[in-house]
């Protein structure tokens, strides 16, 4: 009776493990970000963002106003990830998508073992715009914002 039983929390536990090691790498974070951002959804897209992200998306706030008809394209986004080159720490996960055949680039860090995305200034972007329309929005709004901190000092 034991065996049976010990056999099946062991098979479980692999599986819990295996389908924790899948969803932190750098495709799955950058896929499950972009798609987040394509349907206006900040929350999911916080949960794998780093802390300047996660404040850059804070900022863009006025995404959560988009209307449902754009979050309905969004969700029929389809993101294809090109390639995926991690040095360290870091990755850079090229992509294109169902809207934008061009390629684009999203950066990523891991901090304590997790891989989470890193959008630090709009002028790493400037001549690779990372998504059409919101992920744009909120690098204007990033841009507006480094402007002003700039005119401050």
């Amino acid at each position: 009776m034991r065996k049976p039983v010990l056999s099946f929390l062991t098979i479980v536990c692999f599986a819990i493990c295996l389908a924790g090691c899948t969803s932190n790498n750098p495709k799955a974070v950058a896929e499950k970000f972009l798609l987040s951002v394509a349907k206006a959804d900040l929350e999911e897209a916080k949960t794998v963002s780093d802390s300047t992200t996660r404040e850059l998306l804070d900022q863009a706030d006025y995404l959560n106003m988009v209307p449902d008809s754009v979050k309905a394209e969004g969700r029929k986004l389809k993101i294809n990830i090109l390639d995926v080159k991690e040095t360290g720490d870091k990755a850079v996960v090229s992509y294109n998508t169902s809207k934008l055949e061009e390629q684009q680039l999203i950066t990523l860090v891991r901090i304590d073992g997790k891989w989470l995305v890193q959008l630090n200034k709009a002028e790493q972007y400037e001549e690779e715009p990372m998504m059409p329309g919101a992920l744009e929005a909120i690098q204007q709004d990033s841009t507006i914002v480094n402007i002003r901190d700039s005119a401050t000092d």
